[in-house]
């Protein structure tokens, strides 16, 4: 392995893509009854068997949703897959 996988080489490192399910349209008109309505605010990415400050290509990751002024917030989460090409 080397320094092939050594971010520090950033000429090595893939073009950034969107990672599918990472965001969604909020809803109109505005849900909350005052403020602003978030879908993924605070998210935590963690692997299953990696090191901790660590993932592998598969996850989950944990978030908030709902109204930031309304007792209406969530914790929610949602897997991920990175397609390494």
């Amino acid at each position: 392995m080397g320094d092939q996988y050594d971010l520090t080489h950033q000429e090595q490192w893939s073009i950034p893509n969107e990672m599918e399910n990472s965001w969604t349209v909020i809803p109109c008109p505005n849900p909350c009854s005052q403020g602003e309505y978030l879908d993924g605010w605070y998210p935590s990415l963690m692997s299953l068997g990696a090191k901790p400050g660590h993932l592998t290509t598969e996850g989950y990751v944990f978030y908030m949703n709902g109204c930031i002024s309304d007792n209406g917030r969530t914790f929610s989460t949602r897997t991920f897959t990175i397609n390494a090409r």
